[in-house]
């Protein structure tokens, strides 16, 4: 849990002031970002025209809402972070269906709302794009149960609220909403000294007795394999379960809704473990081994396969980013950095050689005057796939398909296969 550090204060504010707008897009760029989607809309003129003027964030105009928030949500995907501006209401309304699937699929993804003048709102007039009932809370209301942050933006509190939106984002990976008036967008920030926050930190006694408890499931046996799932790519340790899977010398499997959480050309790798959707080597493999570490796994219908992939809990360790399970213990407080980490170094490795595996798209059939068949087609794709591409597929039947698809070197994978908004 963050915490505050009353001992510890950032360096005292330069006297001048930047405006809430430039304030805002500061802090956005400090974390990398240097696209931001949307759609203009009379309540965000005032945001955009900041934006034009800035240095080193562009500004992608979007064909509606939810494109925009989707070519948002890919970007977040793959930068760590994303922006979206939409205006009041009738625009926030359309990118719903964008951030409820960030929500679902864990993009951090900030959300920036224009809305109508403060002293409109105070006044509670009725204006376009609301309810025409005086009320402007409703949307943000609704909001709240789609993001894991909301915050109304004034100069007052902007120094506070945007970065601890931003942090929160980054946290949970999860995304964030922000509402500011047209009218103090540009008005100077009022400078606050805000106290540090604490990072969360692994307790070392609550690691030394997960790592004690994992060693008691390796010793002795040889059946080991690695699942990696879709928050190793969230959180970036795809790098770091690889390495585990080299030092351990383990089999490598990803699951349907984390593809390309393992790099599918590495000497590990085996597939896509995916229950009776998936390889039958694959599943064997899987469901027999003795012990089974998957980092990142989310357990839903669409990763069981719709319940045919079965995963004893008492053999699994189930890593997640600030929490390890293994069996039916819980242990709270462990970073998944640290312990992968500590599993490195834990002295146990899997001897003999890795399985065999047949991969089910590697070998085109099928003559160009033939009727067209998924068996034909699949292996095609494959083949057109270059190392290092972004592959995006769409939800439905396909992804099904496309999930046994082998990704070439260093491929990013973007399928919406928890939200699964077709159209996506």
């Amino acid at each position: 849990m963050l915490k505050n550090k009353p001992d510890k204060m950032q360096p005292p504010m330069p006297a001048s002031s930047p405006t809430l707008g430039q304030y805002l897009f500061d802090c956005l760029k400090a974390e990398g970002i240097t696209e931001i989607f949307g759609i203009p809309g009379d309540y965000n003129f005032s945001l955009l025209d900041t934006l034009e003027g800035y240095e080193g964030i562009r500004f992608v105009n979007g064909r509606n809402e939810l494109g925009a928030g989707y070519a948002s949500d890919g970007y977040g995907r793959l930068r760590g972070l994303s922006a979206l501006i939409t205006t009041f209401g009738v625009g926030e309304m359309s990118a719903c269906n964008t951030v409820a699937g960030a929500n679902s699929e864990y993009v951090p993804l900030v959300h920036i709302v224009g809305a109508p003048k403060s002293r409109d709102q105070e006044a509670h007039k009725l204006m376009h794009h609301t309810l025409l009932n005086g009320d402007f809370g409703v949307f943000r209301q609704i909001y709240t149960h789609l993001c894991a942050y909301t915050a109304i933006l004034t100069p007052e509190n902007a120094e506070e609220e945007i970065p601890a939106a931003i942090r929160i984002a980054k946290r949970t990976r999860k995304p964030v909403y922000l509402m500011v008036a047209i009218d103090l967008v540009t008005k100077p920030i009022v400078r606050r000294t805000i106290p540090e926050e604490m990072q969360s930190a692994t307790s070392k006694p609550a690691l030394e007795a997960a790592i004690q408890h994992i060693r008691g499931l390796l010793n002795g046996t040889n059946n080991v394999v690695l699942l990696s799932d879709m928050l190793t790519l969230r959180y970036g340790f795809r790098d770091a379960v690889q390495q585990l899977a080299l030092r351990l010398n383990l089999p490598a499997a990803s699951l349907l809704l984390g593809k390309s959480s393992f790099d599918e050309r590495h000497p590990n790798y085996i597939g896509v473990y995916g229950g009776a959707f998936g390889s039958e080597q694959v599943r064997n493999i899987v469901e027999s081994a003795d012990c089974m570490i998957a980092v990142g796994m989310i357990w839903t219908d669409v990763n069981s396969a719709n319940n045919t992939a079965k995963l004893d809990r008492l053999r699994l360790v189930d890593i997640q980013p600030e929490f390890v399970r293994v069996g039916e213990s819980m242990y709270e407080q462990v970073m998944a950095a640290d312990l992968i980490a500590a599993l490195n170094a834990c002295g146990w490795t899997r001897s003999g050689p890795l399985p065999q595996i047949s991969f089910p798209y590697d070998e085109i059939i099928g003559e160009p005057d033939q009727l067209i068949r998924a068996a034909t087609y699949y292996p095609r794709f494959q083949s057109m796939m270059k190392d290092k591409d972004i592959v995006v597929v769409e939800t439905g039947t396909f992804a099904y398909g496309m999930s046994q698809v082998r990704l070439p070197a260093g491929a990013d994978y973007i399928c919406q296969q928890g939200w699964q908004s077709i159209g996506y």
